[in-house]
């Protein structure tokens, strides 16, 4: 903690930076867990690419790029589709991602699997049922949160499904697919 006691006083106009910001923050305990929150967890992967999905079938959502990643909990490289929770960061985390899909699409689904679970065994499970029905002239998009308590080394994979009758469009080149975490508490 700051020693509040002997802060520094600042000249007239002094304009308070990001850094100032930073050290402060980090110094205080995160969510009353007694643990400083510099340095923890937190994760959004994201994807532009349109992709082909078949109907009825769980497909693996991959992610190029990322629009932050404080600990490495993603790569760019091996298991692209992969969020691992770093050493010593084990906790509750939120967890979330996103979809979007063709014009009138209906029958849309994502979940979040836990160290490679199978479809059954889902750790989250989202689904937008007709949903293109009520945006015939919008592009759907579909979420998905939730907290889940993980271990360090435990990874999370975000999968999609339609039922369409056939296959239709992640369009990322419209909104980025994104797929994040970020530690809450121990």
């Amino acid at each position: 903690m700051p020693n509040w006691s002997s802060l520094s006083t600042r000249s007239s106009g002094y304009k308070i930076l990001a850094s100032d910001w930073n050290a402060v923050i980090g110094n205080l305990n995160y969510l009353g867990s007694g643990t400083a929150s510099v340095g923890r967890a937190a994760v959004m992967a994201s994807d532009t690419a349109t992709t082909s999905i078949a109907t009825a079938t769980w497909s693996l959502l991959t992610f190029a790029s990322e629009l932050y990643d404080t600990n490495g909990a993603h790569s760019t490289v091996t298991n692209t589709g992969r969020l691992t929770v770093p050493s010593g960061e084990g906790g509750l985390y939120h967890i979330f991602g996103s979809a979007t899909w063709t014009t009138g699409s209906n029958g849309l689904f994502l979940q979040v699997r836990k160290n490679g679970a199978a479809s059954t065994a889902a750790s989250l499970a989202s689904s937008a049922a007709n949903f293109g029905s009520l945006t015939a002239n919008m592009d759907p998009i579909v979420t998905i949160s939730g907290h889940l308590r993980l271990s360090a080394g435990d990874y999370l994979e975000l999968y999609t499904a339609q039922n369409s009758g056939g296959n239709l469009a992640l369009k990322g080149n419209v909104q980025a697919h994104l797929f994040g975490m970020y530690w809450v508490t121990a």
